[in-house]
């Protein structure tokens, strides 16, 4: 994990001249090269994935982070998968956050990230059709479940949230059983 943190003049003229984009005070990069599980495939611009995974860091992180008056600064959060077996953007969205707290940014509150999973105990399986809701999922629970949930938050809201199914649905109150345990 590695931490920038620049003056706001710098991250404008950044900005402007990269993007042509509004300012940010938090700017997280996440790396996932095809290497970390095992792949070959081109390094250059981001891919789909380190797009979104980018995204979901950037909204979980957000509410937690000080007001410009209080922390002038902006800040850059760099995230390198080397190695996954789990979720790696859930781990950036801690790994986020700890360095933060340890480097001394004034952060509004504390914050955790997790990501669930589910695997439905079907009739066509010979199952009574009962939801196993699992959490801190490994990659082969992620790759043979039901669902993949991620969700992120303080003790007062969830920050962000995102969930890939692989079955026609989720009834409601299987939905709320997973967010109450990914609280716990």
């Amino acid at each position: 994990m590695h931490i920038n943190m620049d003056q706001k003049q710098i991250e404008k003229w950044l900005l402007r001249r990269a993007f042509d984009k509004e300012e940010k005070p938090y700017l997280p990069k996440y790396s996932f090269p095809s290497s970390c599980v095992g792949g070959v495939g081109r390094i250059g611009a981001p891919s789909r994935r380190e797009v979104g995974h980018y995204t979901l860091a950037e909204r979980a992180l957000k509410p937690c982070l000080p007001s410009e008056d209080d922390f002038p600064y902006t800040i850059r959060v760099e995230s390198n998968i080397t190695e996954s077996n789990g979720s790696s953007s859930m781990a950036s969205v801690c790994r986020g956050y700890l360095p933060l707290q340890d480097d001394g940014v004034p952060l509004k509150s504390s914050f955790a990230g997790i990501a669930m999973g589910l695997v439905l105990d079907t009739h066509e399986s010979g199952g009574d059709g009962t939801p196993l809701i699992l959490s801190y999922i490994t990659g082969s629970e992620d790759a043979s479940g039901d669902m993949d949930l991620k969700v992120a938050g303080n003790e007062d809201r969830v920050t962000t949230f995102q969930m890939d199914i692989k079955v026609g649905g989720i009834i409601l109150s299987t939905m709320n059983q997973a967010l109450l345990q990914a609280k716990e």
